[in-house]
């Protein structure tokens, strides 16, 4: 019975407002607003992504100068044989072929991009 009488208020309230036609811009207004928020929800996603990276980092780094401190600095001896002479041109070789693959994958991401550039756009 309570909820009748508040919805009748509400009801008398609302007949009592001027009925106004919406501005002509209400759209583009609207759609400005939207934009606007998902720009600022973005940036603030991008902010704590950023914070997330540094602080893992900074964990990481701190947790290796522990473990260093705290196991000591190993000794380092370099053992230059002519065995492992005979496999740099091998690791070379790896390298050369790992550095093409990237760079294939570079010039095809970007021609793809170029190609489906409006495909990718997020209306």
């Amino acid at each position: 019975m309570n909820t009748n009488r508040e919805e009748d208020y509400l009801q008398g309230l609302f007949r009592q407002l001027p009925v106004e036609p919406l501005p002509v811009d209400f759209r583009m207004q609207l759609m400005q607003q939207i934009q606007e928020e998902a720009l600022r929800v973005k940036k603030r996603n991008e902010r704590l992504s950023w914070a997330a990276l540094i602080i893992a980092s900074l964990v990481i780094l701190t947790l290796g100068v522990l473990a260093v401190i705290r196991l000591g600095i190993p000794k380092i001896s370099i053992d230059i044989s002519m065995e492992a002479m005979q496999t740099i041109p091998f690791y070379l070789y790896i390298a050369g072929l790992a550095g093409l693959l990237l760079f294939a994958d570079h010039y095809f991401r970007k021609r793809y991009r170029a190609k489906h550039k409006d495909d990718m756009i997020i209306h």
